[in-house]
């Protein structure tokens, strides 16, 4: 128990200044950690601001946010104020293959299939230092920065709205944002360019699309009501997976608001989908579109009851869906129309953890925990250069 443990620990703080040189390289630390939990430890949370204890959070599938002395030991302090002792963690589960493994599986560029680099039973400890301290010579296949793909997703249906019945489309549906049910077309791509295929009419939390066979379809465009969130639906999120190798994304209508839903990292949206149908995790019929007990379920609802406490009266589900897609590791990025710039921008969920170290908790007449885990959650739009 303890030799697992410490190699683990050694393996962990060895790599950190590696991981250090390149981005590439935390990328491996994270697919490493991913090897073992069901999503991983406090995914980019862990660590308190901390690199070392965030790399350690990340393999150890725990929050930790510092250390301190208890009992004449050195313990860690974990987000919940509980404290974790390293000699009594239950770490038998630990294979050192789910490193080789992952990593291969991970970065099918640098290892494709049927070669001896692809094969785990030629790693060893000294190959894993050697790849990780690679340089990172250029972005993996199927990725792209938010940055990058707002450009490109900017380019791609400012081009569309170029074609004037993609623009008549446009139009007309933006006099449906006010309906009770929800409305969209396709917006699809031939020889002769861009045009939009009819608006279809659906139900109250939905509406699908059926395309003549052959079809390369280029944008879904559809209204979310006013009654429901700006958010993407786990539908929204799913539904990226329908369409061919021409597909940019799912456009969606809110109000006077356009949001566009991308994949940006096609290695770790596949991944997310493998694990989501393995886990069960989709449930469009739920409440808020998770199965009901499930760990995405109940991060959800936790994250959005946090987001309540401290934004009474505001969409929940929005910066709750967002914090799922870099929780989970979906590979997805949400973007939002500017109309003074005429651009997309990406948009992200900023959610600063509370320090509970030494605090006490804070209890409502029923029992209810009153204090949020986080400081300030908040929803920002990023500004990327021209």
């Amino acid at each position: 128990m303890k030799k697992t443990l410490l190699l683990i620990i050694v393996l962990t703080f060895g790599l950190y200044p590696i991981l250090e040189q390149g981005k590439l390289r935390f990328g491996v630390a994270i697919s490493m950690a991913d090897s073992w939990g069901d999503e991983g430890g406090g995914g980019d949370y862990g660590g308190g601001g901390d690199p070392i204890l965030a790399s350690l959070s990340n393999t150890l599938d725990l929050d930790i946010v510092g250390t301190t002395q208890y009992g004449g030991e050195t313990v860690y302090v974990l987000r919940d104020g509980t404290l974790w002792n390293p000699n009594s963690g239950n770490l038998d589960e630990v294979q050192i293959i789910g490193y080789k493994t992952k990593i291969i599986d991970d970065f099918p560029d640098l290892f494709p299939p049927n070669t001896p680099a692809a094969n785990p039973d030629n790693w060893t400890f000294p190959n894993i230092i050697g790849y990780v301290s690679q340089p990172n010579t250029g972005q993996p296949p199927g990725k792209k920065t938010p940055c990058q793909e707002a450009k490109d997703l900017t380019n791609a249906l400012n081009a569309a709205l170029a074609k004037k019945r993609v623009k008549d489309g446009m139009d007309s549906l933006k006099l449906m944002v006010n309906s009770s049910v929800e409305h969209g077309f396709l917006i699809t791509k031939n020889s002769s360019g861009y045009t939009a295929l009819p608006i279809v009419e659906g139900t109250g939390s939905n509406v699908e699309f059926t395309y003549p066979s052959g079809t390369e379809v280029e944008f879904v465009v559809h209204v979310h009501t006013l009654d429901k969130s700006i958010a993407p639906s786990s539908t929204d999120i799913y539904g990226l997976n329908n369409y061919g190798p021409g597909f940019k994304g799912n456009i969606i209508l809110h109000g006077t608001d356009m949001y566009l839903l991308s994949v940006t990292d096609r290695t770790k949206y596949n991944a997310f989908i493998t694990k989501s149908t393995s886990n069960g995790y989709y449930d469009r019929f739920s409440e808020n579109g998770w199965k009901k007990d499930s760990r995405i379920y109940d991060e959800y609802e936790s994250f959005s009851q946090d987001y309540a406490k401290m934004n009474p009266g505001d969409d929940g589900a929005y910066p709750a869906q967002l914090h799922l897609m870099e929780e989970f590791k979906m590979g997805t990025t949400l973007q939002k129309w500017n109309a003074e710039s005429n651009k997309f921008q990406p948009v992200d969920v900023v959610a600063e953890y509370r320090d509970m170290t030494g605090s006490s908790t804070k209890l409502g007449g029923s029992g209810n925990v009153l204090n949020s885990r986080y400081e300030k959650i908040e929803v920002k739009t990023v500004n990327c250069p021209n």
